[in-house]
């Protein structure tokens, strides 16, 4: 009896519950690239995640194959030595965990005009190079209940790990643990906040360049680049989308300083001009005589900032990049060009780019920035380019941005003609755009032609216009083309959105557009005629005639009794094809509100496609949504696509649809809707993009049972401490919240480090009798009755510490438990989000 006595005394038993939290990984910002390989090389260089494996499989072309394996360094870069030399026969594939790179081996000439790296197109996915946890992640694919499963292995660091499930099912395990000395629960630590970012190799904006250490009067000693390393391999002639007009037939010259600028600039056997850092012209640079008069023997020449450089002009006049009459300047790939100048105005009209007679500039997939040291008395001067008989044409993505402290009238370029080509979009903000013809030759027209597929968008606040022709506009025309957009928005009291500066007829030519939009905000002229005109007092015309083809006009105004309400009233009006001519309310012709298409209560005019029938509305498409509804013509199919797979559903009666899909689209996906009625006729079009949500267990906090003696009758313990689960569910406000519960399953039962056991000793009770967590999946709480966080987007339950619902109930003797020791469990915790 004492024996047994001193037993009970001495021998203890405890049991702690604790949670080692694993985030969800799913990709991260990680440079993933090999450098060009050439022929005759023997090494691949590269760069990845830091060390971890990477693999390098050599297809010779053959039946040889070649595998190599290495690991990355601490930044993360790798190389792949004493090879085979290679040969331009040979396909060559680097892998880092799921991402792959595919290669191929280049002869030298290729190189020049090739990339110096291959990189890896999309996001970094890090899946299989972070250790696997223990248990199977996720539901089974025919599950028709969204779920999303985190957990954690028994034993594993305390370190954060992060896992993906594809199929939606996210668990958190934790580890309930037994200690003789009742030490603390680990604390968690995040894997993610540790982590080393990738090295930036080089960082373009803060490079050095040979120009910021010269100044005004100072000759440069520096060294220069080579103009002509090596002779570019000729290039075919672009197609009908292609910035590059003709077959490049001279050389390359790589600059990183602006000498070597210059001189590419200045030598007419350069046709391609490479930029490999910023560069920056001071105001006595940008007045070298190798910037005038551009001419190339074979009549083009390309400026590429290879997606990353800058190119920039700092003048104290009228300087600019000057390109020769009949010739064809194509910049490219610049993400910054900028022009500061604090020049008066009587001084020139310049603009970054100026073009003689005849020439023409293209540009694709760049960004223009017009700043400006002066004040209003200097306007006129911050355009890309400008040229009285010449033409600029817009390829790809293009973005023009008013940064200057000119606020009458600033313009974004100042030629004869604009052309934006089929699928490029335009993007100006607040900045005009300004027609004139004051030299024979250019263009056959003065205007802007927008072509099919082709988008212009203009946001003004500071102009005085939109758009101005001046009085010697030859065929002055606006013309946009099918599937072409053409809109024009203004939010200030701007003077007039289309301004004509002379005796001249602009003709207004829409055919099937995709979207025409002239809309003020807050002014009340849209139109406004600058100069003389007919003088029938009776029924003096405009300078603008609408020629349309195809066309629904939709006219919103928002005065009502001579009061703005700021609020607009459609009033649709069918426009059938022929010409449309307004007349003036007031006879002296200048500066006067129009009536007809142009009148004072007129806020909005809009041209689209005349068609009978289209797809209306879509509601709101989230990432855990399988169904997607919406409006459209009745009787009609409606189809939607992401580029990769599509889906149909029919309208009824009302023109209501309902697609249902096979699973979910990811987050940010583009959607396009088309309708079509009898199976044959498109009838419209519609983008929806799919709205990224997060539905996840954030954290759990630690389960606690405390210290116990052992003991020979049935024993409750209670959690020694509070416990507290954080579901993160963020999505917009404005849509009804989902329908989800967390579940608390025993995976691996109490047992010491011996494998002796304790088996289903963990109960819920939710008040209607205890369940065992080890028998199955137990609902522990559900969204109702969790606290919601708007702020943070977290839900959050609270267990209060010697609460009844999670216990321990056990009797020591009966279930054979071993004295002095400590005792550890798995308790696997699951998110479900469905219907039940």
């Amino acid at each position: 009896m004492d024996k047994i006595k001193q037993l009970t005394v001495n021998l203890l038993l405890i049991f702690t519950l604790l949670f080692v939290h694993i985030p969800v990984t799913a990709t991260e910002m990680v440079e993933f690239y090999v450098k060009q390989p050439v022929e005759a090389t023997e090494l691949i260089e590269g760069k990845g995640l830091p060390e971890q494996p990477v693999q390098l499989t050599i297809n010779k072309g053959t039946a040889e194959e070649v595998l190599v394996r290495e690991t990355t360094d601490d930044n993360g870069r790798f190389t792949f030595k004493y090879l085979s030399p290679l040969t331009t026969e040979d396909k060559l594939l680097i892998e880092q965990g799921l991402n792959k790179l595919q290669v191929n081996v280049l002869t030298e000439e290729e190189a020049v005009q090739a990339p110096e790296r291959v990189r890896l197109v999309g996001e970094f996915n890090t899946e299989g190079l972070v250790e696997d946890t223990e248990e199977n992640m996720g539901s089974t694919a025919d599950s028709e209940t969204d779920q999303t499963v985190e957990e954690a292995p028994v034993e594993e660091s305390e370190e954060n790990t992060t896992e993906d499930s594809t199929d939606g099912e996210q668990t958190q395990e934790g580890t309930s643990e037994a200690d003789a000395e009742g030490t603390a629960a680990e604390e968690n630590a995040t894997e993610g906040d540790s982590e080393e970012e990738p090295e930036n190799e080089e960082d373009p904006e803060s490079e050095d360049t040979e120009d910021e250490a010269i100044e005004d009067g100072e000759e440069e000693s520096a060294e220069t680049d080579s103009l002509m390393p090596r002779s570019r391999k000729s290039r075919a002639a672009g197609d009908e989308g292609d910035p590059i007009p003709n077959q490049i037939r001279g050389n390359t010259a790589n600059v990183s300083n602006v000498n070597g600028f210059l001189q590419a600039m200045g030598n007419r056997q350069v046709e391609v001009v490479n930029l490999n850092a910023n560069i920056t012209l001071n105001a006595n640079q940008s007045k070298d005589p190798r910037l005038r008069n551009i001419t190339t023997s074979t009549g083009q020449k390309v400026i590429d900032g290879q997606g990353r450089y800058s190119l920039i002009m700092n003048t104290n006049g009228a300087e600019s990049i000057n390109i020769a009459s009949g010739q064809t300047m194509i910049v490219q790939n610049i993400p910054n060009m900028y022009r500061e100048s604090n020049n008066s105005w009587r001084v020139g009209f310049n603009g970054l780019f100026s073009l003689n007679r005849g020439a023409v500039l293209n540009v694709a997939n760049s960004t223009y920035n017009s700043g400006g040291l002066g004040t209003r008395g200097n306007r006129q001067i911050y355009h890309l380019a400008d040229g009285d008989a010449a033409t600029i044409r817009f390829f790809g993505t293009v973005t023009i941005n008013n940064h200057s402290r000119i606020v009458d009238s600033p313009r974004a370029v100042e030629v004869k003609a604009v052309e934006i080509t089929p699928g490029a979009r335009l993007q100006v903000n607040g900045a005009g755009i300004f027609f004139q013809d004051m030299q024979d030759g250019g263009p056959g027209y003065t205007g802007i032609h927008v072509q099919s597929g082709g988008s212009l968008n203009m946001n003004l606040w500071t102009n005085v216009f939109g758009m101005y022709f001046d009085g010697k506009s030859h065929n002055p025309k606006i013309q946009v083309d099918s599937g072409a957009a053409f809109n024009m928005y203004a939010d200030s009291s701007i003077r007039s959105l289309i301004q004509i500066g002379g005796h001249v007829v602009v003709r207004f030519i829409i055919n099937q557009p995709e979207s025409v939009v002239l809309q003020q905000n807050q002014g009340n002229n849209m139109y406004m005629y600058d100069g003389e005109i007919g003088r029938d007092a009776k029924n003096p015309t405009t300078g603008i005639r609408f020629y349309l083809s195809n066309v629904t006009l939709t006219r919103t105004g928002n005065l009502q009794g001579g009061l703005r309400t700021f609020t607009t009233t459609p009033q649709h009006t069918p426009a059938n094809p022929g010409t449309f001519t307004t007349t003036i309310l007031n006879e002296n012709g200048r500066r006067t509100y129009y009536s007809g298409l142009f009148d004072k209560q007129l806020s909005k005019l809009e041209f689209t496609t005349a068609i009978t029938s289209t797809v209306v509305e879509v509601n709101d498409i989230l990432d855990y949504h399988k169904t997607i509804t919406g409006k459209a013509t009745a009787g009609s199919t409606v189809t939607v696509t992401d580029g990769n797979m599509s889906k149909t559903g029919q309208t009824d009666a009302q023109g209501n649809f309902t697609i249902r899909l096979d699973r979910p689209f990811n987050g940010g996906t583009e959607l396009t809707f088309t309708a079509q009625k009898d199976g044959t006729r498109p009838i419209g079009s519609l983008s929806k993009t799919v709205i990224k949500t997060t539905l996840a267990i954030e954290s759990v906090g630690k389960m606690n049972f405390g210290t116990h003696p052992f003991s020979m009758t049935n024993k409750t313990y209670k959690l020694e401490e509070p416990l507290t689960v954080n579901v993160r569910d963020s999505h917009p406000s404005n849509l009804p919240e989902r329908n989800w519960w967390v579940t608390a399953q025993v995976t691996e039962t109490f047992k010491t480090r011996d494998n002796k056991k304790l088996d289903d000793i963990l109960f819920y009770n939710n008040g209607r009798g205890d369940t065992s967590l080890a028998r199955g999946a137990v609902e522990v709480f559900n969204k109702d009755e969790a606290t919601y966080n708007q702020a943070t987007g977290v839900s959050s339950k609270t267990w209060k510490k010697g609460n009844n619902n999670f216990v321990v109930k056990v009797n020591p003797l009966l279930k054979g438990a071993t004295t002095n020791k400590e005792y550890k469990a798995t308790v696997k915790w699951t998110l479900v989000n469905g219907p039940r």
